[in-house]
Parts: C-alpha cells; sequence; structure tokens
C-alpha cells in the first residue's frame, strides 16, 4: 500500500477523532473515499498510539468506540521558554502564510503552550523575546488565497484532480489547467503547488498567488512512489528547474569576505584564491534565476563558467548599458538645448 495513502488516512483519522471526540471503525471506512479494511484501521490508530497520540478503546451499546483524553487539547507540552521562542521565531517567519492553516496551526499551538508557563517562565520569556528579533523580507500576501490553498491541501490528502485557472507570466493570459496535485512548496516567501500537468504530460510548478480558480473534480489520482519535492527542486537555484551544470564564479575581495558564510545551494565548494579572491563553484540550472542572483553582486563577481550563463551576463549588460545610454544621452541634449536658448 502506498506510504502516502497511509499517512493521509491517518491524518483522516486523528482530525474525524478531533472532531467527534470518538469514532467507530465503521464510521472512518464511511469517510475515506478508498476501500480499507477494519484490519488496517486499526493498526492505524496503533500508530497514531505509538506517535503520543491519547487514543483510547470503550465499549457502549455494543459497539466499540476509539477516544481521544478529554484534555487532549489542553494537555501542555513539555517546552523550555527558550524552545516556545523558537516557535515564535518560526511563527514570525511564517507571517507571509498568515490567515491559512498553517500559520493559523501554528499560533494555536504558541497560544496554548504559552497560556501553560509559569510566571518564572513567563518572565524568562519576555527576556528573550528582547534578546532577539525577527524581521521579515518583501513576500507575497497570502491571506487572500486561504480558500485556494485549503482546497489545494484537501485535493492532496484525498488524491483529486483539480482543474485551475493560472496565469502564467510568460503569456500573462489566464488559461485552465487540469492538474494532479502532488504538493505545496514553501521558498523564500512564497507558495508553490508542484503537480502532474494534464496538458503538458509533465510536472510544473504552479504559484499560488496567480491561481484565479480552484475547481476539485471527483477523478483521483496516486501521487508516484518515487516523488520527492526536495529532489525535484535539487538542480534549481530558487524556483526555475533545468539540467544541472558546473557553475564557477571568481569573486573581488569586498564580496569574498561575506559569500563563502552562506549555504547558496547544497552542492557548493568554496576555492580559496590570491588577493582575498574565492571561486564559487556549485552545480544547478542555469536559468535567468540565477543570472539575476549573479547580477546582483555587479563588478564585484566574473562568471568562469558555463560559457552560456558568461554570454547571457553579456548580453544583459549590454541591454542595461544601451538603456542608461539613451537616458544619459537624452539629459545631454535636453541640457545643450538649455544652455543655447539662454545664450540666444
Amino acid at each position: 500500500m502506498p506510504r502516502a495513502d497511509q499517512a493521509i488516512r491517518q491524518w483522516t483519522i486523528l482530525k474525524l477523532l478531533e472532531a467527534n471526540g470518538r469514532i467507530t471503525l465503521q464510521q472512518i471506512s464511511g469517510t475515506l473515499d478508498a476501500p480499507c479494511t477494519e484490519r488496517t484501521l486499526r493498526r492505524d490508530l496503533v500508530a497514531l498510539e505509538l506517535a503520543g497520540i491519547p487514543i483510547y478503546t470503550e465499549r457502549e451499546d455494543g459497539k466499540r468506540y476509539w477516544k481521544l483524553l478529554d484534555n487532549y487539547r489542553n494537555v501542555p507540552l513539555p517546552l523550555t521558554p527558550t524552545e516556545l521562542y523558537a516557535l515564535r521565531c518560526a511563527q514570525h517567519l511564517l507571517q507571509p502564510l498568515e490567515g491559512t492553516f498553517i500559520a493559523e496551526s501554528i499560533s494555536g499551538l504558541y497560544q496554548k503552550i504559552n497560556a501553560n508557563l509559569t510566571p518564572k517562565n513567563r518572565t524568562y520569556f519576555s527576556l528573550l523575546q528582547k534578546t532577539l528579533q525577527m524581521g521579515t523580507t518583501p513576500h507575497t500576501v497570502y491571506q487572500s488565497h486561504r480558500l485556494h490553498i485549503d482546497q489545494i491541501k484537501a485535493a492532496i490528502e484525498k488524491g483529486r484532480v483539480l482543474d485551475l485557472h493560472y496565469t502564467a507570466l510568460r503569456s500573462a493570459r489566464s488559461a485552465k489547467r487540469t492538474i494532479d496535485p502532488y504538493g505545496l512548496w514553501y521558498y523564500d516567501g512564497s507558495l508553490y503547488l508542484v503537480g502532474y500537468c494534464h496538458k503538458r504530460k509533465a510536472l510544473r510548478t504552479f504559484a499560488v498567488e496567480r491561481i484565479e480558480s480552484v475547481e476539485t473534480k471527483g477523478d483521483r489520482f496516486q501521487i508516484p512512489y518515487y516523488f520527492s519535492i526536495a529532489d525535484y527542486f535539487k538542480n534549481a537555484f530558487g524556483v526555475y528547474r533545468g539540467e544541472a551544470e558546473a557553475v564557477t564564479l571568481r569573486f573581488d575581495k569586498p564580496a569574498a569576505l561575506w559569500v563563502p558564510s552562506r549555504r547558496w545551494h547544497a552542492t557548493q565548494t568554496v576555492t580559496r584564491l590570491p588577493e582575498g579572491k574565492i571561486e564559487l563553484a556549485f552545480r544547478v540550472a542555469v536559468t535567468p534565476e540565477l543570472m539575476q542572483w549573479v547580477l546582483s553582486f555587479g563588478a564585484q563577481v566574473e562568471v568562469i563558467a558555463p560559457k552560456r550563463l558568461r554570454t547571457m551576463l553579456e548580453n544583459e549588460t549590454w541591454r542595461l548599458l544601451g538603456r542608461y545610454q539613451k537616458v544619459k544621452m537624452g539629459r545631454i541634449k535636453g541640457e545643450r538645448k538649455k544652455t543655447g536658448s539662454s545664450r540666444r
């Protein structure tokens, strides 16, 4: 049985227990989309118990019920003030997802644990808040996309096909796409849907904020065993994917002082050079996204390889120069006209 189905089934059982307090195997089976034996459901319940969920059974009117402890939602987790503050920081970093099920779940967990702090721990927690504060980078606001995100989440969990109306950046036009949704991916302040596109006959990435409408279809699908979002993006330098190539960049001393301290990609290596320079190398897809990142260093970096990336940078540099030269020439002509008119 696919592991994805097992995880989805156990998640569904837990949500049913949280919503109803108690439930029978027949009720669980009637809620699931796919047929499932009672033996399998019993194994799922045992797995949830082993994971620390306080489940117990009782008999009533000849029926066996599975229940959650009455104080399940109020049991304080054994977190220290420092661990609680780490959770608070995570909540702040996920600020772009405010209004979605993800942010609301973290907020609920934080409030639950915070309410059980002792006065002494609460004082220390306040001190931690003054010691380290979190900033946010520019990001998309997803509060207005809550309905779409919830629909996508449910479709992934239940293995349902989706019809999307989506605006691609290249065409800037809305088009209908039929998608098997594999998963949501949060990266650099943005949320993406990864799924199999029926039109393109291939996996595609969709920016959630550019999804105009979502409709859940009756058709079912199965996520392949081999699929992993981490593997899907392993060659990407960000979001755009492609075949990995050996990339080598040479940084001058000012940038070389701090560039090695950051993890830009999992495959990166750093080589120290004379005069304080460095070479940064990794294997990634050569995309416009990578080109824009290299451009952000200005004249402090030189592309050594591959030649294709070097050519992309050269062409973009000439386009930039042409744009600013036009502005400069226009200003010079304007100044000449003003000077000539004043002399008259």
